[in-house]
């Protein structure tokens, strides 16, 4: 807690963490706190060295902080975080982290920044749907809940909400995320309809995760349209919807979401299937 007071008063304790190297591995300090991340005062720390400037200037210092962060692969790393099955504290860290990255990136000035350097066609949501497919049960709800803040917006609102409209500056990033889901929504269907993960989904993730695919399916180019809904498992959602989690307001207002995105762009073939 100290730390994070003097980072928020010092912008030259900042650009130091953020370009010295440590010693120790050869990287800037932020790297080395990377190793912390399951303590959350670390994680304050983090965003605060990140989003906070006391000087003048503001969003030029921010900007060039987004494009450290971006260029020391901070990002990338925390997705490798969360492949260690085995630590599920250091996975919760990586997930906290990476879900307030995303929050703040929707309402700083230059947020996609962070995500710059990226290659979105390897990492690091491929990577997580695939430990969405197959990982652990905490790998598997965080990988959903970071999935979830990159294509449905803010982690912060209500499970099964609307989405609000999203600023500018991260609609890149959410059309990526919707292109790498709807490339991969056999994998992601095959978790909701099929249980092929060897962990079993808790509802809050299960509602999530189908708040994925109902965003996908309502903003997935016209083109891959019919393909994406042909993956939808409707005999297993709707199984749901009048079976076990019929007393979920949560479940069945992501159901409904699901529903209203296919009718709404389908043709009456499709709606049919």
């Amino acid at each position: 807690k100290i730390l994070d007071h003097l980072i928020r008063q010092c912008d030259a304790l900042v650009d130091f963490l953020l370009n010295d190297l440590c010693p120790d591995i050869g990287r800037p300090w932020i790297i080395q706190m990377l190793r912390y991340v399951h303590e959350p005062s670390v994680i304050d720390c983090i965003m605060s060295i990140i989003f906070h400037s006391a000087g003048y200037g503001v969003r030029h210092a921010r900007q060039q902080r987004f494009e450290k962060v971006a260029e020391e692969g901070v990002v990338e790393i925390l997705v490798g975080l969360l492949e260690r099955g085995d630590e599920p504290r250091i996975v919760q860290g990586a997930t906290d982290l990476l879900t307030r990255l995303v929050d703040d990136s929707l309402v700083a000035d230059d947020g996609a920044l962070l995500f710059s350097n990226l290659d979105w066609d390897t990492s690091p949501l491929t990577r997580m749907i695939e430990l969405i497919k197959s990982g652990t049960a905490a790998q598997v709800d965080a990988c959903v809940g970071v999935l979830g803040a990159v294509v449905c917006g803010s982690t912060t609102k209500a499970i099964g909400t609307p989405p609000a409209p999203d600023p500018p500056i991260f609609k890149s990033l959410k059309t990526v995320g919707v292109k790498v889901v709807a490339g991969c929504m056999a994998d992601v269907c095959g978790v909701l309809g099929r249980g092929e993960q060897r962990a079993t989904l808790s509802v809050p993730t299960r509602v999530k995760l189908l708040d994925i695919v109902a965003e996908t399916v309502r903003l997935v180019d016209g083109d891959k349209f019919e393909d994406v809904v042909s993956y939808l498992p409707w005999p297993a959602l709707s199984g749901l919807f009048f079976g076990r989690l019929r007393s979920s307001s949560m479940y069945q207002t992501a159901f409904f979401k699901l529903v209203h995105a296919v009718v709404h762009r389908g043709n009456e073939e499709v709606v049919r299937r």
